[in-house]
């Protein structure tokens, strides 16, 4: 039952960037929610991995367990504060905050019943990509209207917000906004009639782990260690065992050595997390005025781990199955007992222990009879 299930709740179209990259990449949250509530995670991978070998994700799994109460509250916050009982475009900023914008469309459809989440939108972008737009509105190509309307966001809808006094919520993972900065520069590219003070009111930036900034409007969603209790300790006293959180501790204390733990953490899990594309820095328009994306790179990430060239916080590791995998976990956990995904993670842990156990006999199999022949 379970195998003839897979299929049928879309896992199996994330076989190639092609079949990604000539949709729009918000498209497998229809099979992140639906196999969230219908499939355990053990079958899920099993069904993932067949499609293309996942590497090792033991280590993410791990740290997923102490992370998966912060992503709850902060899709709970974003719901609470700017989604509900408003009229806002709340847009995630894909890549990095790309799982936020599969828990909120969860949430949004167990708690208010909205099927299709109109205001809620996946920000595909990225600093080249944003930049890029800007100089093509002010050429006045079509393709930086078009993407605006891909959001949601055109002149009468602008006009109207202003009237109304509702916002467009850019939320990211961190640090200081940019993105937020560069989306209010192309609006006022292009909708150069409108002052560049009342866009900048427009937009507020909200980021998971806010450093200091000098963009407009732009501030941390909540901070979860002050406002919510919870334990930044336990996060730190596992730095040590977990490498892509000790990658991290490095990191901000270069930075900023006063900044709670506990955000800076949850941002760069989120940013670290592997991811179903590669960055967006470019687009093309087709002849129906359909937005094709083209990411920076189309290779698969063959490690997951934080380390060497890619040790940095912006570190990009993309691999379709294992990002529908953790996305599927985390959606999991935001919509069941939280009890009962902790204790799949483990099955799963255990699972893909035992199967590397397996792999590594198998090779020392393999290479005793090579070596059996050449004696």
């Amino acid at each position: 039952m379970v195998g003839n299930c897979i299929p049928n709740i879309d896992l199996r179209i994330v076989n190639t960037f092609e079949e990604i990259h000539n949709q729009c990449p918000e498209y497998p949250h229809r099979g992140v929610i639906d196999a969230a509530t219908t499939v355990s995670l053990t079958e899920i991978y099993r069904e993932l991995n067949k499609i293309k070998e996942i590497p090792s994700t033991i280590n993410i799994l791990i740290e997923m367990e102490d992370i998966l109460p912060y992503i709850g509250i902060l899709t709970k916050v974003i719901h609470d504060k700017y989604y509900k009982d408003s009229n806002n475009i709340i847009l995630i900023a894909a890549r990095d905050a790309e799982v936020l914008y599969y828990t909120l469309k969860a949430y949004i459809k167990k708690h208010d019943g909205d099927e299709s989440s109109s205001r809620l939108k996946m920000f595909v972008s990225s600093s080249a990509l944003m930049g890029n737009l800007t100089y093509k509105a002010i050429d006045n190509d079509p393709i930086a209207e078009e993407f605006l309307k891909s959001l949601g966001i055109t002149y009468e809808t602008v006009q109207n917000m202003l009237a109304n006094g509702t916002k467009i919520i850019v939320v990211d993972t961190g640090f200081r906004g940019s993105i937020g900065e560069k989306l209010r520069n192309l609006l006022s590219s292009i909708f150069n009639t409108i002052p560049k003070e009342e866009i900048d009111n427009l937009i507020e930036t909200k980021l998971i782990c806010c450093f200091e900034t000098a963009y407009p409007n732009t501030s941390p969603i909540i901070d979860l260690f002050k406002e919510h209790g919870l334990n930044s300790e336990k996060l730190q006293s596992r730095r040590v065992e977990l490498a892509r959180a000790e990658q991290r501790l490095h990191y901000i204390q270069s930075v900023n050595n006063n900044l709670d733990y506990s955000n800076f953490i949850v941002a760069t899990f989120l940013q670290l997390l592997v991811h179903f594309f590669d960055s967006i820095n470019a687009l093309n328009l087709t002849n129906n005025n359909e937005i094709v994306y083209t990411p920076e790179s189309t290779n698969i990430s063959h490690c997951f781990e934080p380390t060497g060239e890619k040790g940095f916080v912006n570190a990009s590791f993309v691999h379709p199955q294992a990002a529908m995998l953790f996305s599927i976990i985390i959606v999991k956990y935001m919509l069941g007992n939280h009890d009962d995904v902790i204790k799949e993670i483990e099955e799963l842990v255990a699972y893909i222990k035992e199967q590397d156990i397996i792999k590594e006999e198998k090779l020392i199999e393999e290479f005793k009879k090579r070596n059996a022949k050449l004696m």
